[in-house]
């Protein structure tokens, strides 16, 4: 996909979707870098979620709303944040771990997910490490059957 196409992208997720809210539709919009949930069923009283985001967290984000439920790979999340092909990602994984230099690497990963982290409690989404793998994008599913969304 290209630059312009990836800019004008308005996306549901489905496998998301299915496991997340039967009353709310999750649309990430990249033009504008938000995310929102909004009432499917006409009930009115329902408010939006709306929730922008940064370029950088914007860049983890959406490979890991695209991947759910599947873990994405620090090489990938890499590349994704820094806009470089995955190789490039791939290889300074690789390099910053036989040089014993990949917490230092992946900093910029952990610094961006924390911030993403508290923007995400709004629509009972979390991110969670698989150490030694990546991350994972996690549906709290006790607050969406407690109705706090």
């Amino acid at each position: 996909m290209g630059y312009e196409s990836q800019q004008q992208t308005t996306e549901p997720f489905a496998g998301l979707q299915l496991a997340w809210s039967n009353d709310r539709l999750l649309i990430a919009t990249t033009r504008t870098r938000t995310l929102l949930a909004l009432p499917v069923d006409g009930n009115h009283s329902q408010a939006a979620i709306i929730q922008r985001f940064t370029a950088g967290e914007w860049s983890l984000l959406l490979p890991l709303l695209q991947s759910y439920p599947v873990v994405v790979s620090y090489d990938r999340l890499l590349a994704a944040r820094h806009a470089i092909p995955l190789g490039q990602g791939r290889k300074q994984v690789q390099a910053a771990q036989h040089n014993g230099h990949l917490r230092e690497t992946l900093r910029p990963l952990r610094d961006t997910i924390s911030r993403l982290r508290p923007k995400l409690k709004a629509f009972s989404l979390d991110i969670a490490t698989r150490q030694g793998n990546g991350y994972i994008l996690i549906v709290q599913t006790n607050s969406l059957t407690s109705g706090e969304i």
